[in-house]
């Protein structure tokens, strides 16, 4: 699909996304490399619908969790950074 899915699978996804359990031992996480597939899809999408429902997945989900075998790739990371920061733009400055 090339639109953003609803609030509740976004917050959802943000949640299992982010590797760090609420309750439970890190071995039940998904893979760093399972999260990565999914901020590519999300990057791909457009945005527009909900750019801020969005951006928190997406941040949730690429955030450091402490653990670097939990963590996404940086070159990903910066790559977040980037999109994020470009949300910001107005343009009229």
């Amino acid at each position: 699909p090339s639109t953003l899915p609803p609030k509740y699978q976004l917050t959802a996804l943000a949640r299992i996304g982010a590797r760090m359990p609420l309750t439970g031992p890190l071995n039940a996480v998904v893979s760093p490399r399972m999260a990565e597939v999914w901020l590519g899809r999300l990057l791909a999408l457009d945005w527009s619908p909900a750019p801020e429902e969005a951006a928190f997945a997406v941040a949730q989900m690429a955030r450091r969790t402490g653990d670097r075998a939990l963590d996404i790739e940086d070159d990903l990371r910066e790559r977040i950074v980037t999109r994020l920061t470009g949300l910001g733009d107005t343009g009229g400055e």
